[in-house]
């Protein structure tokens, strides 16, 4: 049987409105919790999803060390954070200095993703993966269980993939070269 899995959502008014755009209801496997003191909690994650404003107010708190190091404190050996991480061609000074941030708290690797997303600012939005050291060294650039062969049968034809698939995965890391020669320094091979 797989391990529970546990949402704690700081933000819950868009998912109590939809919560079917979020999380299966009917998967006896998932917990959902709205309470934003469980955020805070010293409990041990496999995996945590950090998807934050920008850098501006009262988020900025959310691309700074401290936040970086709570984050990794909360993993178990192996573990993965990712967090939104801004875009490469407006914000590459921010992106640098939480890569370095990240390179000088997590034990395992540290990535940069990005993907294009039509109503962002800029049509790009990047992702810090970053992981604690475990028994096995993660690698973000590769999937461990390819897609192609997870949804299959009628699963693949109710519901097929429009977008995602193991070479969009692949080049998600793959970096302009602007920002690959800004950036390499502070990135896991």
């Amino acid at each position: 049987m797989r391990p529970p899995i546990h949402s704690t959502e700081s933000e819950t008014g868009p998912i109590r409105a939809h919560p079917s755009q979020f999380m299966s209801k009917d998967s006896p496997n998932t917990h959902r919790l709205y309470d934003d003191e469980t955020c805070t909690r010293r409990q041990m994650r496999d995996v945590i999803i950090v998807d934050s404003s920008d850098p501006v107010g009262p988020p900025e708190g959310l691309f700074q060390k401290p936040f970086y190091e709570s984050l990794a404190r909360a993993l178990r050996p192996g573990g993965v954070a990712c967090t939104q991480a801004e875009s490469i061609w407006l914000h590459l000074p921010i992106i640098k200095e939480v890569v370095s941030i990240c390179s000088g708290i997590f034990t395992g690797s540290v990535n940069y993703a990005w993907t294009s997303v039509p109503t962002y600012l800029s049509g790009v939005i990047g992702f810090m993966l970053c992981s604690t050291e475990g028994p096995t060294k993660v690698n973000f650039k590769k999937p461990v269980n390819p897609i192609e062969g997870i949804v299959t049968g009628e699963a693949a034809k109710s519901r097929p993939m429009k977008y995602y698939n193991s070479e969009v995965h692949e080049a998600a890391f793959i970096l302009p070269q602007f920002a690959k020669s800004f950036l390499q320094d502070s990135l896991s091979t």
